[in-house]
């Protein structure tokens, strides 16, 4: 079957942190960040989903969104 992502989830977050970290520490100059196996501007939490239909599914499941707007 294979793999739906080149990377775990967590690898992907690692991924992002390290970048996150190196560019903090670089001072002026702008690192390069590392390269993804996806294509550019591709976000984890990317989705086509409305907010309120997204919020009204999150409330279905009993999950709570307290101060959000």
């Amino acid at each position: 079957m294979g793999w739906k992502y080149p990377l775990s989830r967590e690898g992907q977050i690692l991924l992002e942190l390290y970048d996150l970290t190196l560019a903090v520490n670089s001072g002026k100059k702008k690192p390069k960040p590392s390269p993804r196996p996806w294509q550019t501007g591709q976000r984890i939490n990317a989705t086509a989903l409305p907010i309120e239909e997204a919020r009204e599914r999150l409330a279905g499941r009993g999950m709570k969104q307290e101060g959000l707007a």
